[in-house]
């Protein structure tokens, strides 16, 4: 769901360097058919509709094997309220077609609204990051809500930005640790960890905050640094991931947008 955003986009492109079959589900199909690779690729299959439409979700969600929800409010936008709205309409579907497996990406600013605030210099900025912020905890509710359904993954990055793919990122089951090693994420590695942890049973039911990391972060305070092949986090629930070598790993499966 949100295929069209920036980070819906790049999870669809790298689902498909995976080879898997890849459901873009959206509004505007236009972002996706301006990529002549996207375009051509016989594994993507564009859906078009609204993600507040309970008959178009349910149209989308039916025979899948996962869905990613990566749907999110522009800033100026008047409606703030599209994630949770469209979480249930998202909830219902899944149940409907019995769908477990899912991955939603919401905010770190979900952790600790009045501290992310803090941090945004304009005050029509803080204003609207309100709302949205306030309707991701929402979102998050819900699906935890009608945890007995699903297998459901919370991914809270911090911010993001375009860029090239490091495979460096730190991930923790709770507050990340403070300290300038800490970078914002590019979506390319945001990508990367949601398709990474589809079949990881030990990410159901979790909820993941996100961050980059720095190439000199070989070790951290707050926890013991893992290689991309571990999938535990330590006891204080925190492992950093480094990519194995330096080419662009191909990934998985989505529908999204952010």
């Amino acid at each position: 769901l949100g295929a069209n955003g920036k980070s819906g986009i790049e999870l669809v492109k790298q689902g498909l360097e995976r080879n898997y079959r890849v459901t873009a589900f959206v509004r505007d199909d236009k972002p996706l058919l301006e990529d002549s690779s996207l375009r051509k690729n016989q594994n993507l299959l564009i859906v078009r509709g609204s993600p507040t439409s309970q008959a178009d979700v349910d149209r989308c969600v039916e025979g899948q094997d996962v869905v990613v929800n990566v749907i999110g409010a522009r800033l100026m936008a008047n409606d703030t309220t599209i994630s949770s709205h469209s979480q249930v309409i998202l909830n219902n579907a899944m149940k409907k077609h019995g769908v477990r497996r899912l991955i939603v990406v919401t905010s770190y600013g979900c952790l600790g609204l009045r501290n992310y605030l803090i941090n945004t210099r304009r005050l029509f900025s803080r204003m609207f990051m309100t709302g949205i912020l306030k309707d991701k905890v929402l979102q998050e509710d819900i699906i935890q809500r009608d945890s007995e359904f699903f297998d459901w993954t919370i991914v809270r990055p911090i911010t993001l930005k375009d860029g090239e793919f490091s495979g460096r990122y730190l991930v923790s089951a709770d507050e990340l640790p403070k300290t300038s090693k800490i970078k914002v994420l590019s979506r390319k590695d945001l990508s990367h960890y949601i398709l990474s942890i589809i079949n990881r049973r030990e990410e159901y039911k979790a909820i993941r905050s996100i961050a980059g990391r720095s190439k000199s972060m070989a070790s951290c305070t707050s926890g013991t640094i893992h290689s991309h092949s571990s999938s535990s986090l330590t006891s204080n629930g925190l492992h950093a991931i480094g990519a194995g070598s330096s080419s662009r790993p191909k990934f998985a499966q989505a529908h999204e947008r952010r």
